[in-house]
């Protein structure tokens, strides 16, 4: 039910990384594989420099009773965020469109 959000953990892979691709995909299905998804958005967080591997990146994406789409990815240490706001078209209120967010 509306509204709704989801928080996943992912976390750095290098010593010293200072970013992050940021992106947010679609499909009509549950798919798992980047090459069969359509890409919605596409950004990056900076991170401080620095630091081990293994930090943690929280990414949520939360969906309200407006038809908007949010998308944050969060590095916890430093609280530095890429934040991400999507609309569903106004015209459409067909539950499939809501699904194709949520996947």
């Amino acid at each position: 039910s509306l509204p709704c959000s989801e928080t996943e953990s992912f976390f750095t892979r290098y010593e010293n990384q200072t970013a992050i691709a940021c992106s947010v995909t679609q499909s009509s299905v549950l798919e798992t594989d980047p090459q069969f998804v359509q890409i919605v958005w596409e950004g990056e967080l900076d991170l401080p420099e620095g630091r081990p591997s293994g930090m943690e990146i929280k990414v949520t994406f939360s969906y309200d009773l407006n038809g908007v789409m949010k998308c944050s990815f969060k590095d916890v240490e430093s609280n530095k965020s890429t934040d991400v706001e999507l609309s569903v078209s106004a015209s459409s209120d067909n539950s499939s469109d809501i699904d194709k967010f949520l996947v």
